[in-house]
């Protein structure tokens, strides 16, 4: 019971960031799209980007509520939450003054700020995960 309450702290949790963040990125779309034109790597790819980012964050919120889909919704927070640390660190190592991608109260944070939190909601995606997984192996265990 403890594990499932801990679970679903981390889908509301998750689901809070993904809402959030995408809809930030939309109301705020044009902006999001012109701060990716001044990195490099997306100039070129920055309106795909700016479309895809949000659209797939709205997608696996909503994919964190359905059962069904949860286990994929988890696996994809994590990837994520992997992959937008992977690009912080990039930033950090590139760029002497990068613009923040990200919307609302995130895009206050410094870069290092916004590592550890991304490192932080890493970890709580990565606990999601494997506390779904050993909750999907003790139901299977109990229906044999």
């Amino acid at each position: 019971m403890k594990k499932e309450i801990i679970l679903d702290v981390i889908i509301v949790l998750l689901a809070l960031l993904f809402f959030y963040t995408g809809l930030s990125k939309i109301i705020d779309w044009e902006e999001f799209g012109s701060r990716l034109k001044t990195i490099p790597a997306f100039e070129h790819i920055s309106n795909l980007i700016s479309i895809g980012v949000p659209a797939v964050e709205l997608t696996v919120a909503i994919l964190l509520f359905i059962p069904k889909t949860r286990s994929l919704a988890l696996v994809s927070s994590l990837v994520l939450m992997i992959v937008f640390s992977v690009y912080v660190i990039i930033i950090l190592t590139v760029m002497d003054h990068p613009p923040c991608n990200c919307g609302g109260v995130i895009e206050k944070m410094s870069w290092k700020q916004h590592l550890v939190f991304n490192i932080g909601y890493t970890i709580v995606a990565l606990t999601g995960v494997l506390l779904n997984n050993r909750s999907k192996m003790e139901q299977t265990r109990l229906s044999v």
